[in-house]
């Protein structure tokens, strides 16, 4: 796998380009413009990015709120989906938050994206609840979806983050 790095940063400590970068990304959730930038000025908002490149390739989005990490939006770019990126950036987070002495890490995800629903199971998290018919156009359930994070062991992965 070629070689990636990783950085934490709060949303408004991001610079300007990234900002606009992620927003842009963020459209794929259906996040307006104006989410996005109501988002970065949280204090509890943070983003973990992948680099390749010095070229942010993909990220997660999420608050930070006393021992949870909520995740909002994971985001890989296209080129790069499929090859096991979104699974090492998982890991990392899922790292990351054990340094942080986060106890659990949620999300949550329509029932139909088995692409996402494959990916988290296979980090490691469990299905904790569902919402039925949340989503409309299409309509969809909503799974949301737990990493215990005291109760996973730790991970063993070569890249770092800064």
């Amino acid at each position: 796998m070629q070689e990636i790095t990783f950085n934490w940063s709060k949303g408004y400590d991001l610079s300007s380009h990234e900002q606009r970068k992620i927003a842009r990304m963020n459209t794929a959730f259906r996040w307006t413009w104006k989410m996005s930038d109501n988002d970065f000025k949280f204090d509890f908002t943070y983003y973990f990015l992948m680099y390749h490149q010095m070229k942010i390739i993909g990220y997660v989005g999420l608050h930070y709120i006393i021992d949870e990490f909520q995740i909002n939006t994971v985001y890989v770019d296209p080129l790069y989906r499929r090859k096991g990126f979104g699974k090492k950036m998982l890991k990392q987070l899922i790292h990351l938050s054990k340094t942080k002495k986060i106890r659990h890490i949620l999300l949550e995800v329509r029932s139909q994206n088995m692409s996402a629903n494959k990916l988290y199971q296979a980090v490691g998290f469990n299905k904790i609840a569902c919402r039925h018919n949340y989503y409309h156009h299409p309509k969809d359930d909503a799974y949301i979806l737990e990493y215990n994070v005291q109760k996973e062991g730790v991970i063993n992965d070569t890249d770092t983050f800064h």
